[in-house]
């Protein structure tokens, strides 16, 4: 059985629609938002570990796709670093067979054009970044004093149909009512994007990898795109000029992009869709 924590997000709900397609059991954690109907689900929060604790059983595989980052909250990582360590203690006391949580790439920080692979030191110059660290760090000091197997999968940007925040999302909602769009970095800032296919059949790879301790793989495209780039596709794509303001601040980094070979090579990883057709299956949607 697998128990999906974080199911009614973004990512969750294509993994949902993936799994339906596998022999693979699962239940997903219900806590506020609407899941898709003939699912097994179960009411919980990472916030209280006996509702985690009486729905993981021995042999279990957990997928954590919780943490979003919330806007203008000081306690955020605090909150986030305990959430794990709920989710790890349930985990522990059930003995369950694997844990995979779902990371970022933003871990490394800018990176000045050097795409980063697993072995590279962490310097995140977000908040967001910096949670993401924090968790990865309580996970394998967790992984190493229990024996406990857990997967860390370093998302680069993910982008598909149905999303509601973030740059693609919000160029999605742009797309549909003409309302303006903030770019920051004048558009210039590079990133590492991945369509949310890619990304899921990366988690469905990674539920049945022999690894046996913790592990980290960056899920990535390997390569890097200028937002004023992505925005042009878009636009040709559509044959649709998009409403864009473009900013000068800088809030997050100018350039990510991240190493995918390991995944490759252990997970059999590949990208199967290119940036011009993931949007296209967007916004021809």
């Amino acid at each position: 059985m697998i128990i999906l924590l974080g199911g009614s997000g973004f990512l969750g709900n294509h993994l949902i629609k993936e799994l339906q397609k596998t022999n693979y059991n699962f239940k997903t954690m219900f806590h506020k938002n609407e899941l898709p109907e003939n699912i097994e689900t179960f009411s919980g929060s990472v916030n209280t570990p006996d509702s985690l604790f009486e729905n993981i059983s021995e042999g279990d595989i957990v997928i954590n796709l919780t943490g979003q980052i919330i806007q203008n909250d000081s306690n955020f990582l605090n909150k986030s670093v305990n959430q794990t360590l709920n989710i790890l203690n349930a985990c522990k006391k059930n003995k369950v067979k694997k844990i995979i949580f779902a990371s970022s790439i933003n871990v490394y920080g800018d990176q000045s054009g050097k795409s980063f692979d697993e072995n590279d030191s962490l310097n995140p110059t977000t908040q967001y970044g910096l949670t993401k660290m924090k968790i990865e760090q309580t996970c394998e000091n967790f992984s190493k004093q229990f024996d406990l197997p857990i997967t860390i999968l370093r998302f680069s940007l993910i982008y598909g149909t149905g999303q509601v925040s973030g740059f693609f999302g919000n160029i999605q909602k742009s797309f549909k009512t003409s309302e303006p769009i903030t770019i920051y970095h004048n558009g210039e800032q590079s990133r590492d994007v991945i369509f949310v296919d890619d990304a899921i059949k990366a988690i469905i790879s990674s539920l049945s990898a022999t690894d046996k301790k913790f592990t980290i793989y960056n899920i990535s495209s390997g390569n890097s795109y200028k937002i004023n780039e992505i925005i042009a596709l878009i636009e040709k794509t559509t044959n649709k000029k998009l409403n864009v303001i473009l900013s000068k601040m800088e809030p997050d980094e100018k350039y990510l992009c991240a190493d995918n070979s390991k995944a490759k090579k252990f997970l059999k990883f590949q990208i199967n869709t290119d940036l011009e057709h993931g949007i296209t299956q967007i916004f021809n949607h």
